[in-house]
Parts: C-alpha cells; sequence; structure tokens
C-alpha cells in the first residue's frame, strides 16, 4: 500500500507540471477547511453500523459520522493569466465514529472511533466557471484504532488497539462565496466524496480479567473502507503582494 500511494503522488506531480501550466513554489498556507463527514462501511467489513453521534438517529444509510479540518497550502502561482488549473496541499485531521455489531450473529458490540492525524491530501483543480471548480485527490494518513472497546451479552469489555496506513481518492466541487481582499478573508462551500481504504492487517486485545485467550468470534483483523461524503467551507487568506528586492 506504501508503495501504490507513492507511485500515485508522483504520477499526480508529474501530470499537474504540464496541465497547469505554471510554475510550482514553494508552499504557503493560504486558508483552512472545516467540515462535517458521513460514511458507510463496504458489504466486506466485519462490522454491521448503526447510527451514533453526531450521526442523526435516521441516517442508516451513512451510519457512521465525524469532523475534520485540513490546512491548506497552494502548490502553483495564481498569476498566470488563462491558467484554470490548480494545485493544493492539505494537511489535516478527521475522525468517523463507530457503532457497529461484529458478524451476523448478534453478542458482540463495538464502539469507539477511527481517527486520522495527520492526513495529507494532494488536490488538483480546475475552473468550470467564474465561481465554480471540480477537483480530485489523493490521500494518505495515519489510521488509529481510538478508545475502541467490544461489549460481548454478559458486559464484559475487550479494548482493541490498533493502526494503519489510509488511503483515499477523492472527487469533488467547490463554490466561492466571495474573494479574499483587503476587507476580509476569502469563502467557498464543497461538497466531496471518497472511498477510503482502511484495513487493518492485524489488532490488539486487553482482554476481561476472567477470559484467558481471545475468543473465537472476534477477529483478528479488521476492515473499516468504506464510502465518505464531506460537507463543508474553507476560508482562504488574502496574499501579500510579492516585493522585489532593490535593484529589479
Amino acid at each position: 500500500m506504501h508503495r501504490i500511494s507513492a507511485g500515485l503522488f508522483f504520477l499526480l506531480l508529474t501530470i499537474v507540471g504540464p496541465a497547469c501550466s505554471q510554475q510550482l513554489s514553494l508552499p504557503s498556507i493560504e486558508g483552512i477547511t472545516v467540515f462535517y463527514r458521513v460514511g458507510r462501511l463496504s458489504e466486506s467489513s466485519e462490522l454491521r453500523a448503526s447510527p451514533t453521534a453526531p450521526c442523526a438517529a435516521n441516517l442508516t444509510g451513512f451510519p457512521t459520522c465525524g469532523w475534520g479540518f485540513e490546512t491548506v497550502y497552494h502548490l502553483t502561482k495564481d498569476d498566470t493569466e488563462g491558467s484554470k488549473w490548480g494545485a493544493e496541499l492539505a494537511v489535516g485531521y478527521d475522525f468517523l465514529a463507530l457503532d457497529a455489531e461484529i458478524g451476523d450473529t448478534p453478542g458482540y458490540e463495538l464502539r469507539g472511533s477511527m481517527q486520522t492525524l495527520p492526513s495529507i491530501t494532494l488536490y488538483v483543480s480546475r475552473d468550470i466557471g467564474e465561481k465554480a471548480a471540480f477537483y480530485f485527490g489523493l490521500g494518505t494518513g495515519l489510521l488509529t484504532l481510538k478508545n475502541v472497546r467490544v461489549y460481548d451479552l454478559e458486559g464484559r469489555i475487550y479494548s482493541i488497539s490498533g493502526d494503519t496506513w489510509a488511503f483515499t481518492p477523492s472527487v469533488g466541487t467547490t463554490y466561492d462565496l466571495r474573494p479574499a481582499d483587503n476587507k476580509g478573508p476569502g469563502a467557498s462551500v464543497f461538497v466531496e466524496a471518497a472511498y477510503e481504504i482502511r484495513d487493518f492487517p492485524s489488532i490488539g486485545y486487553t482482554l476481561p480479567s476472567d477470559i484467558k485467550a481471545l475468543p473465537p468470534n472476534l477477529p483478528r483483523s479488521l476492515s473499516t473502507s468504506g464510502l465518505v461524503l464531506n460537507v463543508g467551507f474553507e476560508i482562504t487568506f488574502r496574499k501579500k503582494p510579492e516585493t522585489s528586492s532593490p535593484g529589479k
């Protein structure tokens, strides 16, 4: 997975240069995004999720919910006239809450969350109007099982730990509400669909004191991959004008 992620990032970077027809510059912070997210687990997952906070109780189609934020860095200069392409690097944090039964046989309930810190995503965008743009991205990050516990029918508690590297391709669209200027920062809204690959090849357990061996119905590995929808807004900061050194 690490080699696949690195290879795809390299492929995106090679595409950005000729497609953008812009000069790549050193990253400088351009904005902050905040988003709400809902998701569903793939059919191949061992878990059968139910809605839990911050999900609405009737959101059965997307029962895993959470939120996140990113700091955004522009990789391309925006002073090239006629170019509709851009590239950004985003570094952030996100999580999804979990409330699920394990397998098809009732008996074990899993609760906790999955947290990605840091998440790193490369976005490539293309303007499709004066205010709208379409983009796609490739992301990765350190994904951790946070405060995850399994409860059996007798009330015993099994603590679970694990971490892995996630991989996330995404597509989305943005709409500008106002540009950044002397009067204040810019603002835009976005909607994004992503498929997050989250496979834990090995997970650890802390067993109850009266259990000496892991029950056979509890998984030794865990897959929580699935579709995620993100809805949020971005605050962009006005760039300071570049100053020329004396003699130029």
